[in-house]
């Protein structure tokens, strides 16, 4: 996932650079950075999340899917802005706080604790899905 998390801030990186004026090539970094960001939330969600049976883990796991809602909020009134044209700044700055703190987290907290508790079986079993 760390390196999934690289490639999330890559695109970011690059759509920040790009700002100063909405354009194709603006546009189409945020699709790059859409799609990766949407398919790494998803398979957290679906293929990492479900095996997680440890209540105070579960807790852990609440607090990242609510993350995961605010920042596709974010994503979201991004990817309106860019379609009409106007300047994503503050959104930009807003959702790369949001992507530091959400990662740290995970890579601090959550996901050594998967890599300690998960058996190699869970494992193969969370990368097929």
């Amino acid at each position: 996932m760390h390196r999934e998390h690289e490639l999330i801030f890559k695109y970011f990186n690059q759509l920040g650079a790009s700002m100063k004026k909405i354009d194709k090539n603006s546009i189409e970094l945020f699709k790059k950075f859409e799609e990766v960001h949407d398919n790494h939330l998803a398979a957290e969600e679906k293929a990492i999340f479900t095996f997680v049976k440890d209540a105070k883990k579960r807790k852990t796991i609440q607090v990242i899917l609510t993350e995961h809602t605010e920042m596709r909020e974010i994503q979201k009134k991004i990817k309106s802005k860019i379609k009409l044209g106007l300047p994503i700044k503050d959104l930009h700055s807003d959702l790369k706080s949001k992507l530091i703190n959400h990662i740290k987290f995970e890579e601090k907290d959550f996901y050594p604790w998967m890599d300690k508790d998960t058996t190699p079986a869970q494992k193969e079993k969370i990368l097929k899905k």
